[in-house]
């Protein structure tokens, strides 16, 4: 469609739209709480102080962390979580029956963490933990966090393959891999690397084959070349990552990592909690995503991608240009820096999702609706598109929804 026409469109449609008031009509709701997630050591949560500890972690939008200790310091943890409302991944350091039957009893665990970035030669021996945990407890699920889309990861050329050899030997019930896609040059300009997208589409490609969903990481500790990240970086990679069908968020990492020092580049530095355990300025920006986008969880917890399309002038490696619209979307157009379009279906709920691609710039939005489409406004309430001008902008890494039912 040429641009005049475009905008023939777009103005004919905003013409025959009845004025409406600009308040909020209907509020959706959510059937629970996208889980987010952190890791932590045992020591933060562990001490005389952890349920305030815990409880900040809460605070942040953090929901789940992952975490381990031997059973005397464990007994502690998971009381302590119960107490402060946050569930746990527990790294098991026994395997025995009776371990596992003391350990399910607890009503903050949430699933067992088993292995990270295992490769492909240790996926037996994986899958054979993941059998033995479920043959004791059928109720917890066993989690594995998957390497991302590298070279040492794809089997034939495949990272779906990858993905596959490792789902046929281990039956989990949720698919978790860690890709950290915002980068910082030596002159300290940030930029995004290719493989984000690309790791995503075949994620997606995994989820669907396999009925199972996903969970992907966002990095939060800043190291190697991996810089303290912005506000809109942040909402660009997990509104990208919802857009995609992600029913978990998670964060590399609460805590900095001593450990990563002399990665490349810069050392590690303050995480969302600092050296000396106090807030740094990654918690309040994480905190105002995870609020954000937990507000918004009646529009992602529970939907699957219908599709996932790309705009702009250069779309990125691994994904598709948008092609048809749904009829209730007459005419959408971005700007050249581009926009991942998702459409998500929930029942006979759809949300069309427009992620502007850009963390550093607002992208203009135009679009016409059709008069049963309704905006998605930050605070979860439901406004007739039609109130609004048809040219819009979203903040650099933000998302715009709009929706209707079928």
């Amino acid at each position: 469609m040429k641009r005049i026409d475009f905008l023939k469109v777009v103005l004919a449609a905003a013409t025959v739209f009845p004025v409406f008031p600009a308040v909020a009509q209907e509020r959706l709701q959510a059937d629970g709480v996208l889980r987010i997630v952190t890791a932590v050591t045992p020591k933060l949560i562990a001490e005389e102080n952890s349920v305030e500890r815990l409880q900040e972690m809460k605070e942040c939008g953090i929901n789940v962390c992952i975490t381990g200790a031997e059973w005397e310091t464990l007994d502690k943890i998971l009381k302590n979580a119960q107490k402060a409302g946050v569930k746990l991944g527990i790294h098991p350091h026994g395997l025995d029956t009776a371990y596992i039957q003391r350990l399910m009893k607890y009503p903050a665990l949430d699933f067992y963490s088993l292995a990270d970035e295992p490769h492909a030669d240790a996926f037996p021996k994986v899958g054979e933990l993941v059998k033995q945990i479920q043959s004791v407890d059928t109720i917890h699920a066993c989690y594995v966090n998957m390497l991302p889309k590298i070279p040492e990861t794809l089997i034939n050329g495949s990272y779906v393959e990858f993905v596959d050899s490792f789902l046929r030997v281990a039956p989990v019930p949720v698919i978790s891999y860690d890709r950290y896609s915002i980068g910082e040059d030596e002159n300290g300009k940030h930029f995004q690397e290719e493989g984000f997208y690309d790791n995503l589409e075949d994620i997606l490609v995994c989820s669907q084959k396999h009925g199972l969903p996903f969970w992907t990481y966002v990095n939060a500790v800043p190291h190697a070349s991996y810089p303290v990240p912005t506000v809109g970086e942040l909402k660009l990679q997990q509104y990208s990552n919802l857009a995609y069908g992600a029913q978990g968020l998670q964060y590399f990492t609460y805590m900095p990592w001593p450990e990563l020092d002399g990665m490349g580049g810069h050392t590690t530095r303050d995480a969302i909690l600092g050296f000396d355990g106090k807030r740094t300025v990654i918690y309040d920006r994480v905190k105002r995503v995870n609020d954000e986008i937990q507000t918004l969880a009646g529009v992602f917890l529970g939907s699957k991608p219908v599709w996932v399309r790309h705009t702009g002038k250069r779309i990125p490696k691994g994904t598709k240009m948008l092609g048809a619209l749904p009829e209730q979307i007459p005419a959408l157009e971005t700007g050249d820096s581009g926009a991942v379009v998702s459409l998500l279906e929930r029942g006979n709920r759809r949300f069309l999702v427009i992620v502007n691609r850009d963390f550093q710039n607002p992208m203009k939005l135009t679009i016409a609706t059709g008069d049963k489409v309704k905006r998605v406004r930050k605070d979860a309430t439901l406004v007739p598109a039609g109130a609004y001008n048809p040219t819009t902008e979203v903040d650099p890494g933000d998302a715009m929804i709009y929706t209707w039912v079928e």
